[in-house]
């Protein structure tokens, strides 16, 4: 997939600014479900992800939809991640506006991804 890149605060590193780089979260669900009927899409509004270390976090799929830019880093600064990888970074500093939403996003920068599951 197309990588792209954020320039984020990284939760893990308090007070750095990172450069981060990957495919979109959004763009791998979508590519991932375009076989699904337009119907069975709508079945799956919420995306989990789950760390190699068994913890989870819940995003709604349509908060994937509405912020594109949440990637599935692979590099950090242009080096690779290692164990960190695959690593979900939002743009909680570099856009406002998902800052206004009703949701924790701490819990979704998750680090070390293992597995993205969609249900209902």
């Amino acid at each position: 997939m197309k990588s792209n890149s954020l320039t984020e605060a990284d939760p893990l590193v308090k007070g750095e600014k990172a450069k981060f780089s990957g495919p979109s979260l959004s763009a791998l669900v979508l590519d991932t479900t375009k076989q699904l009927t337009a119907g069975e899409r709508a079945k799956n509004d919420l995306v989990v992800l789950k760390a190699q270390d068994g913890k989870e976090a819940l995003m709604p799929k349509a908060f994937l939809v509405k912020y594109p830019s949440i990637l599935l880093a692979l590099k950090k600064n242009g080096q690779l991640l290692g164990s960190e990888a695959p690593r979900v970074v939002l743009p909680a500093t570099s856009n406002s506006n998902i800052k206004s939403e009703n949701i924790l996003l701490g819990p979704l920068f998750v680090s070390g991804l293992s597995e993205i599951t969609l249900t209902s």
